[in-house]
């Protein structure tokens, strides 16, 4: 069996010699991964494969984590239950793979397939029930990944999800020095925290501004923080 390996944010793949019929007995695989923090979401845009019962001769077979997501078959003009159409797969996590086989006795020529696939964030955040949850008080979800925070007067401890009672350090008069605790974590995103010049004495006027890659975001986002 002939293996193919596809590690890109997205691409494209194709049964062999298309748009030209594809050989008899044939065996070929695509393994499909992204970054850890991405899902894999899996479509046709063609597919024109020998008919058959529950997929016994010619087929193409989506798995993922040890199961199988999907079983394809037959062609998209006459078939509607085996065919993908225009049904779109997404695999649990950051890998999957495609496996085309085709049997020795086509009677008829077909022309295969076209499949597209692109990494989808992953909302790590949104995704898990309070008692799975990542992080104690805050999580933050960003572009391929996510991050935690705790409530004022709660420190986060060293295994970046764990919330501990202990006290900030305030900041008075003395130790006039602007906060801005800004991680930049260069995966194409912008992540952090913004805090006020002064908790104690009042407000002064702060501006962050905050630029992600235009990867990411198609512009700056300017913040002010006004008072007396």
């Amino acid at each position: 069996m002939r293996v193919g390996v596809l590690s890109g944010m997205h691409g494209s793949l194709c049964s062999p010699n298309f748009p030209e019929p594809y050989p008899r007995d044939t065996q070929l695989r695509w393994n499909v991964s992204v970054p850890d923090g991405f899902q894999i979401k899996l479509y046709f845009s063609h597919f024109d494969l020998e008919p058959s019962y529950l997929c016994e001769y010619d087929y193409v077979k989506v798995e993922a984590e040890g199961e199988v997501l999907a079983l394809f078959c037959g062609r998209e003009q006459t078939d509607t239950e085996a065919v993908p159409a225009q049904r779109a797969l997404t695999s649990p996590r950051n890998s999957l793979s495609l496996l085309f086989c085709s049997d020795f006795s086509d009677e008829e020529r077909f022309s295969g397939f076209v499949a597209h696939y692109s990494a989808v964030d992953v909302d790590e955040c949104s995704e898990r029930s309070d008692e799975d949850a990542l992080c104690d008080h805050f999580c933050h979800n960003y572009i391929g990944g996510y991050y935690c925070s705790c409530r004022y007067g709660y420190r986060l401890h060293s295994d970046n999800h764990t919330c501990r009672g202990e006290r900030r350090h305030r900041l008075g008069r003395r130790d006039p020095q602007l906060i801005a605790r800004v991680h930049h974590e260069y995966s194409s995103v912008l992540r952090g925290a913004l805090l006020s010049r002064d908790m104690i004495h009042g407000w002064g006027r702060n501006v962050w501004v905050l630029t992600c890659p235009d990867s990411a975001v198609d512009r700056d986002l300017a913040v002010t923080d006004s008072g007396a």
